[in-house]
């Protein structure tokens, strides 16, 4: 019997690597709750929420692994975010545990992703304009995953805390 997957074996990447990944083929699925993905979200990003609000609070959607499965296969690469990190570490273990293969955890949620866009914008009107990066590093491998294709430099790194797998630009 396999082992059974916990927050510690979830792999982490921020959103330039998220960003990097998605330009190379993975697919982003979005567990915030709809109301949130209507209010902007990733590029193709496909929504199936974690959870519902209810009277009594937040609830965990019954259907979401069967949810899931009727849109992506067990096979790919799958980066997985909501808007700040909670709701995605817990799908990602689910997944995990459900037989997926390939899932990663944007760090930060949509919430760091369009920080990200906010810092592009005033990089690109400043004197990053035009930077180019390279790769520099290879890529670590994501759990059993081919190696990563990423145009910027990628580091493996234990987070401080929780001893969480995270891959890192610098």
């Amino acid at each position: 019997m396999a082992d059974i997957k916990k927050p510690e074996d979830v792999v982490t990447v921020n959103v330039h690597v998220a960003k990097d990944l998605l330009g190379s083929g993975s697919r982003y699925l979005d567990v915030r709750t709809s109301e949130d993905y209507n209010n902007g979200h990733v590029d193709n990003a496909v929504n199936v929420p974690y959870m519902f609000m209810t009277q009594e609070g937040r609830v965990k959607n019954p259907d979401f692994l069967a949810q899931v499965s009727s849109v992506f296969k067990k096979e790919e690469q799958l980066i997985v975010g909501c808007n700040i990190g909670g709701r995605a570490m817990k799908a990602c273990v689910d997944l995990l545990n459900d037989g997926y293969q390939q899932v990663t955890r944007m760090g930060g949620g949509y919430t760091a992703w369009t920080e990200s866009l906010k810092e592009t914008s005033r990089s690109r009107s400043g004197s990053e304009k035009g930077k180019n990066y390279l790769n520099i590093v290879p890529a670590p491998k994501i759990l059993g995953a081919k190696t990563i294709s990423t145009k910027t430099p990628v580091f493996e790194k234990k987070h401080s805390r929780c001893n969480r797998r995270i891959l890192d630009v610098q």
